[in-house]
Formats: C-alpha cells, structure tokens, sequence
C-alpha cells in the first residue's frame, strides 16, 4: 500500500486532541488552585494560633514576674488577683473578654476582645498561685507571702 504524503499546510493538531489537552491542563490548574488555596488556609489558621499563643505566653511572663515579686496578695478570687506590689496596689481580671491589668485605679488592657477566651486563679498553698489564661496553666509563688 502506498502512504499518502501529507501536505504541509496541513500538519498539527486534530480537534478531538486539541480538546483532550486542554481538558488535561485545566484539570490540572485547577487541582493546583485548590491545593494552593487548602494551603493558604492552613497557613492563616496556623498563623492566628501562634500569635494567640505569644500574647498568652507575654501576659502570664508578666504576670508570673509581678506576683514573684509582690509584697503581699490582698484579694485571692477565682476569677481576680489583687496584690500589694511596692507602692501600688495592682490586679489581674478578665473584663468584656479582655485581660485587665489595673493598678491604683487606672486600667490598661493587655488584650483585645476575643483573643483570651478564660483566665483563672487558685490557691492551692499559702503564697503559691495557679493561673489559668485560656488552656495554659502556670504557677508560680509570691516570694514575700
């Protein structure tokens, strides 16, 4: 059997393959797409949890290094601390979902609304205070109590 030549003005591409990959390359982009957005997802979930996670470690730091050096706890509540710390009197509570650092009267929030969901105190000891600020506990005890 004799082969045809085929004319250079017509060499390419049929339709039904033209159709084939561009299916294939868009299911593709589109896989791609989905996998970078899971990811960017994952990333921004992630990232909120370990800023959540640096504000709690900055206030229970702070506030393990005040009660350590207090001259005395005035008011032990489960919900508020109070204690002498040199001249001033300084407290701890959770207030319209953000932590509460007051001392003499004037107040300064430590956190905006909704980054602290809990915050706790107990008394196990004479001197030793738990604290509990959303799911990380720490102890610590007032040196001069």
């Amino acid at each position: 059997m004799k082969k045809r030549a085929v004319p250079a003005d017509r060499q390419g591409f049929t339709l039904l393959e033209l159709v084939v990959a561009l299916s294939l390359t868009s299911l593709l982009l589109l896989s791609g797409i989905f996998m970078l957005s899971i990811y960017l997802r994952t990333y921004k979930r992630a990232g909120g949890e370990v800023e959540n996670l640096q504000i709690t470690q900055l206030i229970l730091t702070r506030m393990v290094r005040e009660i350590r050096s207090a001259d005395r706890l005035i008011e032990k509540l489960p919900d508020k601390i109070t204690f002498k710390y040199g001249d001033s009197l300084l407290s701890y509570d959770l207030k319209d979902g953000k932590v509460r650092r007051k001392i003499d009267g004037s107040s300064a929030y430590l956190t905006d609304a909704g980054e602290v969901k809990s915050l706790s105190f107990s008394y196990p000891l004479p001197g030793l205070v738990k604290i509990k600020l959303d799911k990380a506990p720490t102890g610590v005890f007032c040196r001069n109590e």
